[in-house]
């Protein structure tokens, strides 16, 4: 092995043009290879960051302009009506908002509109107040936020009491109820 070790780098020696080119291959090989695994890992193979993902599906209307569209309030509720297959069923939807909290400026964030079910279906726990479920909530009109760790620093400036804050949501008021865990993920 050694004999053969020692010829190939004389050869390489001789040839640095072709030794750069190998090496180059090599290394465009080896980081594409990585590259690769990494997604596959991240995408397919690595489970979602949710209790029970397994038992998790996600619904959407297909049309010729739009694969994966959301859909309208009115179909929702027509499949949360007539679902016979699924455990629960909860929407959502993302955006991004104008929030107005202790500061009078209002600071524009990401979010997502969420049906009363969202977090009983996603089993999300807040670290400060509840979130809101169908149970405890069903009072039409009444805008309840949940908030993330983020936005409670922003537009709450880590206030302790937070469950019960009032805010405003692109000019609407909503009462902050809780306030999620620093890891907490949604879906995308």
């Amino acid at each position: 092995m050694w004999l053969d070790l020692r010829y190939g780098i004389r050869m390489l020696r001789r040839a640095p043009g072709f030794a750069l080119v190998a090496i180059l291959t090599l290394a465009l090989g080896i980081g594409a290879n990585t590259a690769i695994f990494s997604l596959v890992n991240g995408v397919l193979l690595r489970p979602l960051p949710f209790a029970d993902s397994g038992r998790l599906v996600n619904v959407w209307t297909a049309t010729s302009d739009e694969p994966r569209g959301n859909h309208s309030s009115a179909d929702f509720i027509d499949i949360q009506r007539e679902n016979q297959s699924l455990e629960a069923i909860a929407g959502y939807r993302a955006s991004v908002f104008a929030v107005t909290g202790t500061n009078a400026e209002p600071i524009q964030l990401e979010g997502t509109y969420a049906t009363l079910d969202f977090f009983d279906v996603m089993e999300t726990r807040p670290a400060i107040g509840r979130v809101f479920s169908r149970r405890t909530d069903a009072i039409p009109g009444e805008r309840l936020a949940v908030i993330s760790d983020d936005a409670w620093k922003g537009i709450l400036g880590r206030s302790a009491s937070a469950a019960g804050a009032r805010i405003r949501v692109d000019g609407q008021p909503y009462t902050v109820v809780g306030v999620l865990a620093p890891q907490s993920e949604f879906p995308e």
